[in-house]
């Protein structure tokens, strides 16, 4: 082999490991691509599959079944019976104060004057007249707490059927105690 021959093999060899070389790296890059691909479509590109909706079971209502568990009803009678025994004070003062009018109109009469008689002189005794309004009055405010106060009870007697019978129904769940409603 001469020289020529031989840098024309060498030549041609080196062309055919560049061929084979590039042919070989773009095998190689080929099937780097379709394993990427093949891993993004593995993981991501699914659809996302929902699991079955199991159905919930419905909420029940929380209810008192017993009015003296419930913490806002003690407190709104607990309240009306301090305003009644305001009421009940201020009415009591009055009281006292027409008993010792009726006492001095008494004194000022004489002593064999009858039950008619002290009435007519009570009738014209404007101080009298005065407190008796005032009692009159205050009797009047203690009867109004007293209706508040029937309001409350039977507004939560009626509230406390109706919890009784939403549980027997199996709408509402009893609840044992309340901090405030």
């Amino acid at each position: 082999m001469d020289r020529k021959e031989s840098k024309m093999s060498l030549f041609f060899g080196m062309e055919r490991m560049c061929w084979a070389r590039k042919w070989a790296m773009t095998v190689v890059c080929g099937a780097m691509v379709s394993m990427a691909f093949v891993c993004l479509f593995s993981c991501g590109c699914k659809k996302k599959v929902k699991p079955p909706a199991v159905p919930a079971a419905p909420v029940l209502e929380l209810v008192l079944t017993n009015r003296l568990n419930d913490t806002a009803y003690l407190g709104a009678l607990q309240k009306n019976r301090d305003e009644q025994m305001v009421k009940a004070r201020a009415r009591y003062e009055i009281a006292q104060q027409v008993k010792a009018s009726v006492e001095r109109v008494k004194a000022t009469l004489p002593k064999e004057a009858d039950e008619a008689a002290v009435k007519d002189a009570l009738a014209k005794d404007a101080e009298w007249q005065k407190l008796n309004a005032q009692h009159a009055q205050a009797l009047g405010e203690i009867e109004k707490v007293l209706v508040d106060a029937r309001q409350i009870v039977r507004s939560r007697l009626l509230e406390e059927t109706r919890a009784g019978t939403a549980v027997a129904e199996g709408k509402a769940k009893p609840v044992d105690k309340t901090d405030g409603k």
